[in-house]
């Protein structure tokens, strides 16, 4: 499978909660696949289950190497942090304290997970049929001007 059919796989089974595709994701996770993590992660996070979180959690101590992919674990971390949110646990402080896989491999201020946890949440509530802040934010940052009435820009006059 190539990384343009993992992806939509990926973003389908979010966007219909499809749990019965778990173990084909943990396939695609553990897989030297072409599936982007960022939606491996995503799509477990909008799963939202303790599995979920089980695997994001073996996968990151796998993972939190230098020589793996940035962007994935970033995600990873940042889908970790929005499951513990969402179930009341507290798996991702094993690797964010001093003495954690994170801060050995990321850095202080190296990665802005901060940043990359707000953009998360944004793709989850988007999944979800939420409305993100990204119309918001894409007229703010002149992406867009400011009559920009959705996801099309508006008829030129």
């Amino acid at each position: 499978m190539g990384w343009r059919e993992a992806t939509t796989a990926s973003w389908l089974i979010a966007a219909g909660r499809r749990t019965d595709l778990r173990d084909q994701l943990a396939r695609f996770l553990y897989a030297d696949s072409s599936a982007d993590l960022a939606d491996l992660a995503l799509a477990l996070a909008c799963l939202g289950g303790e599995q979920d979180a089980q695997l994001l959690t073996a996968y990151l101590r796998k993972a939190l190497t230098p020589e793996a992919e940035a962007d994935g674990q970033v995600w990873s971390l940042a889908a970790l942090l929005y499951l513990d949110d969402r179930l009341g646990t507290a798996r991702a402080q094993e690797f964010l304290g001093a003495d954690g896989a994170w801060e050995r491999w990321a850095g202080p201020g190296e990665q802005d997970l901060k940043k990359t946890r707000h953009e998360f949440e944004q793709l989850v509530l988007l999944m979800e049929g939420g409305k993100p802040d990204s119309r918001e934010r894409f007229v703010r940052d002149g992406v867009y001007s400011s009559g920009w009435r959705g996801w099309w820009q508006p008829p030129f006059q």
